[in-house]
């Protein structure tokens, strides 16, 4: 029997487990958020259609469907927008970091279980991309299509309530005591494993879960603002945020005589700019989308600003019109048109990320990226040498 859902059909509490790192952190901001409309997005639209594609591929994998209805379901989906092919072998890579993690023959997998974790959050229930039980450990497997933002299984709240609706669901029936939890995220090749005792698990539910939850689901508790509001609907008019944004770096420059404190940035201030900076980057951008929109809908009157047209680049009307007029006057085609490859992703979408990588593996190059500055937490190796890339001068 096929039980594969609509995802975007898919009920949402309003403290999902999704939005955990929000509402444990700021409380109130959880009955706010719901009451503003959803929206989406072309990346949210794209990973719901590949979340699809991943419970057909491995439901058929499980022998949990037959072969012609997974067929029927993924033609299906080749009809919308989002679809590529990419997310056939994307799903295919999932199905094979999932058998890697079954170890035992007699492990029982769930696909796409509703889990319910209401004994922590008022309501509180989400669903699991893949469960897996086997040998005294639960595992807990979080399908991510995303390629902004590299998510870590460690500390990570989504995960952890999806792993205590777990334990209240399977454990009184199998024996465990150890949760795995993992994040697989292969369009940036990003795979974070992190476990977490059930004893573990249950304490951070009881005391840090259910006071905060209780005051989530009331609306009540202090605001608090920093890198967790980067999703928040009311982030772009967030009082909060924005004192977070403008108020947070001064203060942390001056002294108790409210004079700066150094004429000069020390190695400290630099850090703590460069740990806030995407955090208020987004938030400026957001502000200015927000007031965009509002002057252009009518809803929002911003004092002392207007939006006017901003640039933009000639483009043809009719290409068709544009070739017969040259030809007419004697423009030969052959100067009218230019021959180039695809791009690398554009080539992997037409070909298949399998049969691109068989092909033409021994094509390919990855130049070093321009230097970034992370965190010491990031898996990737530190530049080891500074003459890789210019800075740049002041010409005289």
């Amino acid at each position: 029997m096929d039980k594969t859902v609509d995802h975007s059909q898919r009920d949402h509490a309003l403290l999902s487990a999704s939005g955990a790192s929000r509402w444990l952190k700021c409380p109130p901001s959880a009955r706010l958020e719901d009451e503003l409309p959803d929206t989406t997005s072309e990346f949210a639209k794209e990973g719901t259609v590949a979340h699809e594609v991943c419970e057909i591929l491995l439901r058929k994998h499980l022998g949990l469907i037959a072969k012609a209805t997974a067929t029927k379901n993924i033609n299906k989906l080749k009809k919308d927008d989002p679809f590529s092919d990419e997310m056939i072998d994307y799903a295919n890579d999932y199905i094979d970091y999932i058998t890697e993690k079954t170890k035992s023959d007699d492990a029982v997998i769930l696909v796409e279980e509703q889990l319910d974790f209401s004994k922590y959050v008022p309501e509180g229930f989400g669903t699991g991309d893949c469960i897996i039980v086997q040998d005294g450990v639960l595992t807990i497997i979080d399908f991510k299509y995303g390629k902004g933002v590299s998510v870590s299984a460690e500390d990570n709240p989504q995960m952890m309530l999806y792993a205590l609706g777990a334990v209240e669901m399977f454990g009184f029936i199998y024996e465990f005591d150890k949760v795995e939890m993992c994040i697989f995220q292969p369009r940036i090749g990003n795979i974070s494993e992190s476990v977490e005792t059930v004893e573990e698990l249950i304490k951070w539910g009881e005391l840090t879960v259910i006071p905060t939850a209780k005051l989530a689901f009331a609306g009540d508790g202090e605001f608090y603002a920093g890198d967790h509001c980067r999703f928040c609907k009311l982030r772009n008019k967030c009082k909060y945020l924005a004192y977070y944004c403008l108020e947070t770096v001064k203060d942390e420059f001056e002294d108790l005589d409210g004079r700066l404190d150094k004429s000069l940035l020390t190695p400290e201030d630099i850090a703590m700019i460069i740990g806030r900076m995407k955090t208020v980057q987004n938030w400026l951008k957001d502000v200015e989308s927000y007031a965009i929109n509002g002057v252009l809908d009518g809803t929002l009157e911003v004092p002392g600003y207007k939006v006017v047209e901003g640039r933009s680049n000639r483009a043809y009307t009719d290409q068709g019109k544009v070739v017969t007029a040259l030809t007419a006057n004697g423009y030969p085609e052959s100067v009218l048109f230019e021959k180039k490859l695809l791009s690398i992703t554009a080539m992997e979408k037409v070909v298949g990320k399998k049969n691109f990588n068989t092909l033409l593996a021994d094509l390919i190059e990855k130049p070093k990226g321009k230097p970034t500055i992370v965190p010491l937490s990031d898996k990737r190796s530190a530049y080891t040498t500074a003459d890789e890339f210019e800075v740049e001068e002041d010409p005289e």
